[in-house]
């Protein structure tokens, strides 16, 4: 079967050996849901472990709904405003963590980040949560507060 190795895989449908999962340790909790996968497989790869993907296997795993843009058939993916924080604040402090290791990450989180604006600012419903929820993820992330958020 042909493979491929990555940097990360969404942890859905993966395989870990138990051996390698004693020796890099437990995932972290502390980013509670979106980027936690992509954080293993940075660690993984820093502590010179193959994170492989098998790229004719296909695993049916909803992400969020799609959206139309209404602009040149353009769709994306929509999350709740919760989800959107999550992905902003750990994508910032994943970046920040390997941004040395990996220069390459901190561009692709960096166009996620942006991307999850955009989409709150022209397309999404929930407008002024979303964007109070995405300024709150970009100063936690700074504050390095992590965990589940509380919302007030």
């Amino acid at each position: 079967i042909p493979f491929r190795k990555v940097l990360f895989t969404m942890t859905s449908g993966n395989l870990l050996a138990l051996a390698v999962y004693q020796k890099v340790g437990p995932f972290r909790e502390d980013f509670f849901i979106d980027h936690v996968d992509h954080e293993y497989g940075l660690r993984l790869n820093s502590k010179d472990f193959n994170v492989i993907e098998l790229p004719s296997l296909r695993l049916n795993h909803r992400l969020g709904r799609r959206m139309n843009t209404g602009f040149f058939r353009k769709t994306f993916i929509s999350h709740t405003p919760l989800r959107s924080y999550y992905i902003v604040r750990n994508g910032w402090v994943l970046a920040t963590l390997y941004k040395n290791t990996f220069p390459t990450v901190r561009r692709l989180v960096t166009k996620w980040i942006i991307k999850e604006w955009l989409k709150a600012i022209f397309f999404e419903d929930q407008k002024i949560r979303r964007i109070r929820l995405l300024w709150s993820a970009t100063k936690d992330a700074l504050r390095n507060r992590l965990g589940q958020l509380i919302e007030k």
